[in-house]
């Protein structure tokens, strides 16, 4: 593993609490109805999520939890709920032409590969409707994970309540 990547994964596996948190708290806030629009929120899932709400994280996967619906479900639900991401958006998320995004390239075609896809940088493309909306979850979700991750370093200890 690359140096650099190895450094993101041993950052990021400690800060587990931190999103826990940040989902339960967002559940708090949330509306009944942008919660029933996640995916896998069915059959009033989201009244018995609400009514745990006085609860922790893992209190939360507990109390809603059981024959019917497995702790990764209500784990899924609250981060899809985190990120804004609901089931009417990913069916056309799925149907919309995306921009391409490379994840890996062997080192012997870097070159000739970056150099025809440099003009592709998706900041830069003219996206438009479900294309622009996608693009627009995964750079929160991306910039949701960087501040968990690195969040922004304060002097002022009364700022620091503030950061989740």
């Amino acid at each position: 593993m690359p140096p650099f990547s190895y450094r993101d994964f041993t950052a990021a596996k400690d800060n587990g609490e931190r999103f826990e948190r940040l989902a339960a708290d967002w559940a708090f806030l949330c509306e009944k109805d942008n919660l029933k629009r996640v995916y896998g929120c069915t059959e009033g899932l989201e009244n018995r999520i609400k009514k745990s709400l006085g609860a922790d994280y893992g209190g939360i996967i507990e109390a809603c939890s059981g024959k019917r619906y497995s702790k990764s479900r209500i784990a899924r639900i609250l981060a899809a709920n985190l990120l804004g991401l609901y089931a009417d958006d990913t069916a056309k998320f799925l149907k919309a032409e995306l921009p391409l995004r490379v994840l890996a390239v062997k080192k012997e075609r870097a070159d000739e590969l970056l150099s025809a896809l440099a003009p592709v940088n998706c900041e830069n493309l003219a996206l438009e409707g479900e294309a622009k909306k996608c693009f627009s979850l995964t750079s929160r979700a991306y910039s949701l994970w960087r501040h968990l991750n690195y969040p922004p370093a304060c002097d002022n200890p009364n700022e620091k309540m503030l950061l989740v």
